[in-house]
Parts: structure tokens; C-alpha cells; sequence
């Protein structure tokens, strides 16, 4: 790892301490992980630790705990490498290789970002402004924040900015709560709920984990559901694309209608024939 002081050593699983993680360990990523070490019969890349905090103690974890997982998993052990890095750098160290990745979802992109934005700028207080402390060409410059992820990430800076402030208009205790749902893994959701007040994000995300039949599976159906409009995802396919159809036809204009009544004629489409009992 470049810049940084390590060497390889070898663990056993009950050495480490895996510790708090940005980014719980996927079961389906360990297993993948398991077959994939199983055919070549190694584990192919280390993991990153960093020594004990007290003599007899565990090996902190930094990098790998997928890997970690796995190789417990089969019982092997565990290849090393031994980092002399304090906790910011670590934070630095564990987001990049999460941030690699492209199975994050944007509320684990967002988080991430969120946490290597705050170790980063404690490490190198001088850019929390957005400045560098050194010249242009100088190799030993330290970039700003979204400069130094744009560089070693390749994100754009409205990207890096746009994410950061997902996370940050989150009302407390939300991120652990919808980290499993759609909410979590689609941008339009996300960013619907952040703009929401604090109070309204938590009574959205209530309705949306009450766990009922009827419960709404999307913000717009819960914002729906708190104003009072019974109307959701919940309402009958059918009954529902009629409702969107009488809205359609009361608020075209004239033209409009006649355009719709052209495009049935010429489709030549045939009503299904309703029975004795129907019509009744």
C-alpha cells in the first residue's frame, strides 16, 4: 500500500477484531468469495490490520472484512498485511476500497463519502476550505477533498458534493433503518426523502416499514398517505389505470380528446364482450 509502512504477517480468524464497518459484510459477496478461494486454493489478496491496542489483544481490522468472513468460513489462515496508519487513515483507507466498488448502493455511497470527508479533513485541517497547501506542481500537495476522491475515483465534483449532502440532510437514526429497502437503492427515492423535513422523513419511512399489507412502497405513496389522499400502490391495477385515465380525459383540452379518440378508432380496438351478470 503506498505511502504506508506495513508487512505481511499471518493471523488466525480469532485474532481479529473486526470492529465497526462503513459497509456491513454481504452474505452473497462471502460466499462468492468462499467458491472463488476454494478454486484456486488461496486467498489471493490480503487484508489489512493494524496491531493490537493492548499487549494480548485482537488485530484491528481495516481492509477486507469480506475476506475475513470467508476465510473463517473455511477455517484457513489469514494472510496479513500489518498497517501503521492512525484511525482517520484508516477511515481514508476503508472508504477507497469501498468506493471502488460498483455494488454500492447510493445510500452507501453517500455515507461513505460522508465518512472519508470527515477523517480526511481532520487529517489535513488546512483543505476543510477547499484549498491545498501547496504549489501546483508540487508532488507532496494535499488536494482538497472532492479533488482527492475526483483523482483517485474518478468522480465528477457535482457527483462527490451531491452524495455528501444525501447523507447529511438524513434525519439521525434513518440511515441503519432503510440501508435494506428500495429507499436505499434508488437515487430518485433517496433524494425525495432527504428533502423532506427531519420529522416528515421519519413518519415516511414508518408508514413505508410498518410492516402491513397495505403499507405504502414508495415515499410519494407515503407523503400520499400522511396528506390524506387514500390513493397509493396499494389500489387495484385496474381501478387505478382508469382512475389516471377520467384525470387524463377531464384535463385535456378538446384537441386533446380528439386526439385520443383517433388513436382508438384507428387502433380498431375490439371490447372484450361483458356477460349477463355485468350488465346487471
Amino acid at each position: 500500500m503506498t505511502g504506508i509502512q506495513s508487512r505481511v504477517i499471518e493471523l488466525q480468524p480469532g485474532q481479529i477484531e473486526i470492529g465497526p464497518r462503513i459497509r456491513p459484510v454481504d452474505p452473497d459477496q462471502v460466499e462468492w468469495l468462499i467458491q472463488s478461494m476454494k478454486q484456486t486454493g488461496r486467498q489471493l489478496q490480503p487484508i489489512g490490520v493494524r496491531a493490537p491496542e493492548k499487549e494480548e489483544g485482537k488485530y484491528r481490522l481495516v481492509l477486507g472484512a469480506h475476506r475475513v468472513a470467508s476465510l473463517t468460513a473455511l477455517a484457513w489462515p489469514i494472510r496479513a498485511e500489518l498497517l501503521d496508519i492512525t484511525d482517520d487513515e484508516a477511515v481514508v483507507l476503508e472508504a477507497d476500497e469501498n468506493l471502488a466498488r460498483h455494488d454500492l448502493t447510493p445510500l452507501d455511497r453517500s455515507y461513505t463519502l460522508a465518512r472519508r470527508k470527515e477523517a480526511y479533513e481532520r487529517l489535513h485541517p488546512e483543505t476543510a476550505q477547499g484549498k491545498g497547501r501547496a504549489k501546483q506542481n508540487d508532488k507532496n500537495v494535499v488536494l482538497p477533498f472532492t479533488a482527492d476522491v475526483a483523482k483517485k475515483l474518478g468522480l465528477d465534483r457535482r457527483t462527490i458534493e451531491r452524495a455528501i449532502a444525501r447523507f447529511q440532510h438524513l434525519a439521525p437514526g434513518l440511515h441503519e433503518r432503510i440501508a435494506p429497502t428500495a429507499i436505499a437503492r434508488k437515487k430518485s427515492e433517496l433524494d425525495l426523502l432527504v428533502d423532506l423535513d427531519p420529522d416528515v422523513q421519519g413518519q415516511v419511512v414508518d408508514l413505508i416499514l410498518s410492516g402491513e399489507t397495505t403499507a405504502p412502497r414508495s415515499v410519494s405513496a407515503a407523503l400520499r398517505r400522511l396528506h390524506g389522499d387514500p390513493t397509493d400502490e396499494t389500489e387495484d391495477p385496474a381501478r387505478a389505470a382508469v382512475r389516471r385515465f377520467v384525470t387524463l380525459w377531464q384535463k385535456a383540452p378538446e384537441a386533446g380528446r380528439q386526439a385520443i379518440l383517433q388513436w382508438l378508432s384507428d387502433s380498431k380496438i375490439k371490447l372484450p364482450k361483458r356477460s349477463a351478470g355485468e350488465r346487471s
